[in-house]
């Protein structure tokens, strides 16, 4: 996988930015698990309304899960006629 595919983060940013769609925020929804082996929920909102959450055992990998299910569901929506923007995953 090449280095791009992985930081969804930046690639959902640049899609919001890009088409004036609003304000994105992370914010984290839980954590579970042991302190040596954490699980974290990370939700990617934008404004105010959430689009994607992801899992991973760090922050930054449930962010980057979060944003890759965010931008997932934006590309879906461009080439489904209905839109493609149902409930978060």
């Amino acid at each position: 996988m090449a280095v791009v595919d992985k930081d969804y983060k930046t690639r959902l940013q640049e899609y919001v930015q890009k088409r004036h769609m609003g304000k994105l925020s992370y914010v984290l929804a839980g954590a579970t698990g042991p302190e040596h082996n954490k699980s974290f929920t990370m939700c990617v909102l934008l404004d105010g309304t959430e689009i994607g959450r992801g899992e991973g055992g760090t922050k930054q990998s449930a962010g980057q899960m979060a944003a890759e299910r965010a931008l997932d569901r934006f590309l879906r929506a461009q080439t489904q006629p209905d839109g493609g923007m149902g409930a978060c995953d």
